[in-house]
């Protein structure tokens, strides 16, 4: 038996007709399926024996992911419709059904769109992410794996997806010990294998919004080694990559997102008072006091 489900073309997962690959994972790979209305869908297909690997943790996760899913409403998170067993060439799959994103991802986005992609356009996503993940908080998730690879569009809006590394804290619980994610946006202290909590996501989200301003990370990816060592020693990192400037407040933001140590991190508070949001404020004053001066003198 293969590790990840190779489905093709034209097959049939109970009755969604497969209509071509989407992505693959560690664990699983994602389709895009058809239902017999014509409604469009992504299809995250896992085998059930897989759910025994690492000592039950592999299940672990992808029960995490669908519990994850199921507490999230917010319209920049990707939708969960349904979760289903199906069989597949004599193996049990299973399968989450999800709302599909036509835009593709946002890392495929930035380069199609590096030419023309600006600070007002990195803003507008930005902030949308910011929505989506301030409902992730809330309700105690940590996402883990932050990445533009893993933020969607559809209709010109951002989605967040791919959930199979998140965890749900609970209660009694504000950090937890497991090195899950990507090099380059995770945050320090997960690949130090220290306690880490909510805050690890603040430092991927800041890691985001540079690349989003700069198209390019902010710490060197060569290794764990020479990442470390620019987060410890060149830390605010450059601001002037790839011929760009960005307005200082912005330059202070990532400097207080990509802080090394999570007690001076950034915290959601210190976010939305700062100058991104004020400026935001603003201008919706304006444009209101705009509005009663034309309404006041015609």
């Amino acid at each position: 038996m293969q590790q990840i489900p190779n489905l093709e073309n034209d097959d049939f997962i109970e009755k969604y007709q497969v209509k071509g690959q989407l992505g693959r994972g560690s664990y699983g790979a994602v389709y895009q399926v058809i239902d017999p209305n014509g409604q469009i869908y992504a299809l995250k297909c896992i085998y059930k024996s897989r759910f025994k690997e690492v000592n039950g943790q592999v299940g672990n996760l992808i029960q995490n992911e669908v519990d994850a899913l199921q507490k999230l409403e917010s319209q920049y998170i990707v939708k969960l419709i349904s979760t289903f067993y199906s069989d597949y060439q004599g193996e049990s799959l299973f399968c989450i059904l999800l709302e599909f994103c036509e835009g593709g991802n946002l890392l495929e986005y930035l380069i199609q769109q590096q030419d023309t992609f600006n600070q007002q356009n990195a803003i507008i996503f930005f902030k949308q992410i910011l929505q989506g993940m301030k409902e992730i908080h809330q309700k105690r998730i940590i996402h883990r794996d932050l990445k533009l690879a893993n933020i969607l569009i559809h209709k010109d809006q951002i989605k967040i997806a791919d959930f199979g590394f998140c965890h749900i804290l609970n209660s009694d619980t504000s950090q937890i010990n497991l090195n899950l994610g990507t090099l380059g946006n995770q945050a320090p202290e997960v690949l130090d294998d220290q306690p880490y909590g909510l805050k690890s996501d603040m430092f991927s989200i800041g890691v985001i919004l540079y690349q989003l301003l700069f198209l390019a990370y902010p710490f060197s990816i060569k290794n764990q080694e020479t990442f470390l060592d620019e987060v410890s020693n060149s830390n605010p990192p450059s601001f002037k990559k790839n011929g760009r400037k960005v307005e200082q407040y912005l330059e202070d933001l990532l400097t207080k997102m990509l802080r090394k140590d999570p007690a001076n991190r950034l915290d959601w508070t210190d976010l939305f008072k700062s100058k991104l949001f004020q400026n935001s404020y603003s201008c919706i004053l304006k444009m209101i006091q705009r509005n009663f001066w034309f309404i006041n003198n015609r």
